[in-house]
């Protein structure tokens, strides 16, 4: 795709190589290479021409297939590659050999190319009977992940599986090229491993234009990102001088400035047309690739982020901010390097106060297969390959084996996996918890779907009131507590009274509880009334914050947000719709109902729990690690009111998180003590066993 660079590809170099890899694939039956190249170097554009020719003129009958993480990078390459532009560039033109949608039964023709995306791959391997579609002759070129997801990782394995496989079948010719800008020890592990050999590792080097040069901001940095957003959006300026914004912390003032964000979820028909119309845009933390970019004058880059970690002094996932280190610093870099404006003409802001691209950490991404999905990552794996112990599964290793360890055993724990043969298999609550996540909610947390499958089978017992809660409830926490409504900084804190008289329902009623029932009773007080009711919260066709009491912020976006998930969960699991009105009659409950809710929260979220003294001066701790932790700023009511004097309670968060060296938890919601010996008794398992970590079980 289009580059400043006006040099021969670098790849070039390494053309030798390339082709005395396809001269060995026949005769091997099952090869595979992994390719190391900076961005920008044509690796996917002309370095796939030569490929596509080297497979048609030495592997005959195969097919090619290209996979890419994202249907939007499929779209905008497969129109690059058919162009005029692209092809008159070329020895030979390959527009006519570029396969524009696949048969029914899988038949490409011999010598076409095959462009598709990682969504797309794993559909036909299901489809398929989890078998490799294209036969045993292909040629299977593969774009890794700057960070790694689930998808990525099974759809690598079950490539990897395909090519071990054709060693035992007639006439196979199996090539799979891993294509990287980065170094990938745990990916050049697994192809050695499974292809009985080492794979071969083609290096390519920089090209020879100079590279773009950090330029560091000064402090605060703050302002003069404001200054430059004020400038990118003035009218006009959006000829001849675009900005790419990747400053996630400081959102808010993006979208008053009517900056928009581009994330994953983007539209792949629309992508393109929006880059090269809008003057700036917000870049979404962990956007996974670039695109060609007219008049791209400035990135400016963040140097931390803020997201999930697994933390080995608490062996939980923790909020945490890090360095953005060298891999998706360079993927950042990517967008000016395929500007069509000079390479010299190019600025490349960061926040960071060295220029020195040697002090970037230089670690291999473990992305958020193995961060914030990590439990996921398992539990989808174990599916994959039931009975098979992980490190006999044809996927790349866990970054971290303790984390790898700790999660199987809470999964286990909390019902989703049992151990059979080598390894563990889903039980019937894991199938279920992944069915929420394929089928209703594709973006749901773990514990949310833990806890809407869970009760889903206990609640058949129970009134509908009872499930309406637990949805209600689970979208909530889906949304984030923190987001519907936060206690408004340096504020007093209001008594329970106060509290309940902003709130509806059952959230009024258990408010003295914390965070989770205070939402509920702030969310049903906003949409009690219907369908119609949060549009009184709309101006200039947006919802904007509401502030009803001098102490409380509440955000009606992020209840319409929750009230699509309360709807997509009710229609899924059957619950009968009632009429504009009815809310709150609709999930009023008995004393008992709020104990058998609580029961399931505890069940489900059994691993956050904080126990706090009605002392102020003992600190709350993490129950898992015994972690000394802090409660908090943005908790409206004081949790430790609901502790007896001289004594300790029990309670749920939904994040921890660190700042500096301290540990915080937020969202914190009370749970009666005496639930635990239910608990207990429901699933089996002693509440103290399942919630020791490997770390506590060993010290």
């Amino acid at each position: 795709m289009g580059s400043n660079e006006t040099n021969e590809s670098p790849w070039v170099v390494k053309q030798e190589q390339i082709d005395r890899f396809f001269d060995r694939v026949e005769k091997r039956r099952a090869s595979a290479a992994f390719i190391q190249g900076p961005h920008a170097c044509g690796k996917s554009t002309t370095m796939m021409a030569h490929i596509l020719s080297q497979a048609q003129a030495k592997v005959p009958g195969a097919s090619v297939v290209y996979i890419l993480p994202s249907s939007v990078e499929c779209a905008v390459l497969r129109r690059y590659l058919a162009s005029d532009e692209f092809n008159k560039e070329l020895p030979a033109a390959i527009a006519n050999d570029i396969a524009t949608e696949l048969p029914e039964n899988y038949t490409l023709p011999a010598g076409c190319l095959l462009i598709t995306h990682y969504k797309q791959m794993l559909e036909w391997f299901s489809s398929n009977g989890k078998k490799f579609p294209f036969g045993n002759r292909a040629v299977i070129a593969m774009d890794i992940e700057t960070n790694p997801t689930a998808d990525g990782e099974i759809l690598l394995g079950r490539i990897l599986e395909w090519a071990s496989s054709c060693f035992e079948v007639e006439n196979p010719a199996a090539a799979v090229m891993v294509i990287s800008p980065f170094a990938s020890p745990r990916t050049e592990w697994i192809l050695d491993y499974l292809v009985r050999r080492k794979p071969d590792v083609i290096r390519i080097p920089e090209g020879a234009n100079p590279p773009i040069k950090f330029t560091p901001m000064g402090e605060p940095w703050e302002e003069d990102v404001a200054k430059m957003v004020i400038e990118a959006m003035r009218p006009n300026a959006a000829r001849g001088c675009r900005t790419i914004f990747g400053v996630t912390s400081l959102r808010d003032l993006m979208i008053r400035h009517d900056i928009e964000a581009l994330g994953k979820s983007a539209d792949p028909n629309r992508v393109a047309a929006f880059i090269n119309e809008e003057g700036a845009i917000l870049l979404e933390n962990y956007f996974q690739y670039s695109l060609p970019v007219n008049d791209l004058h400035s990135f400016v880059s963040e140097d931390s982020l803020r997201g999930p970690h697994f933390d080995l002094g608490t062996f939980q996932m923790i909020r945490v901010s890090r360095r953005k280190n060298r891999a998706e610093i360079l993927r950042e870099q990517s967008w000016l390097l395929k500007s069509r404006v000079a390479r010299e003409n190019v600025v490349f802001y960061t926040t960071r106060a060295s220029s020195r691209f040697e002090d970037l950490p230089d670690i291999e991404p473990s992305g958020t297969a193995y961060a914030a999905d990590i439990y996921w990552t398992l539990l989808r794996l174990v599916g994959e390959w039931p009975s098979k112990s992980f490190t006999s599964m044809p996927v790349r290793r866990v970054p971290i084996a303790a984390a790898g360890i700790e999660i199987v055993n809470r999964l286990v724990f909390l019902g989703c996996m049992t151990h059979s043969g080598s390894g563990c298999m889903l039980t019937q609550k894991g199938s279920d918890v992944l069915m929420i996540k394929r089928c209703i909610l594709p973006d749901v947390d773990f514990h949310v779907a833990c806890l809407i499958a869970s009760a889903s089978h206990r609640a058949n017992t129970q009134r509908p009131n009872v499930m309406r809660v637990i949805i209600r409830l689970a979208a909530l926490l889906q949304v984030g507590i923190g987001n519907v409504y936060r206690k408004v900084d340096m504020a007093k804190q209001p008594s329970v009274d106060e509290v309940q008289r902003m709130c509806k329902g059952a959230g009024a009623s258990l408010a003295r509880k914390g965070a989770l029932w205070i939402a509920l009773g702030l969310w049903q007080a906003a949409v009690h009334t219907g369908k119609k009711a949060l549009g009184s919260y709309i101006t200039d066709g947006l919802y904007r914050m509401a502030f009803p009491a001098e102490w409380l912020m509440i955000n009606p976006a992020a209840m319409q947000k929750a009230r699509n998930i309360v709807g997509a969960l009710e229609a899924a699991y059957g619950l009968q719709p009632f009429v504009d009105g009815e809310e709150l009659s609709a999930t009023e409950l008995t004393g008992e109902e709020v104990m058998f809710i609580e029961r399931e929260l505890l069940s489900a979220y059994r691993h956050n729990l904080v126990v706090v003294s009605s002392d102020v001066q003992t600190s709350p701790f993490d129950a898992v690690s015994f972690q000394d932790v802090k409660i908090g700023g943005g908790e409206i009511l004081n949790i430790r009111d609901e502790c007896e004097e001289g004594g300790l309670c029990l309670a749920i968060y939904s994040q921890l998180a660190m700042r500096g060296s301290d540990y915080f938890v937020h969202d914190v919601t009370a749970i009666p003590g005496d639930l635990l010996k239910e608990v207990d008794k429901d699933t089996g398992v002693r509440i103290a066993d399942s919630i020791a970590s490997t770390m506590t079980s060993e010290s």
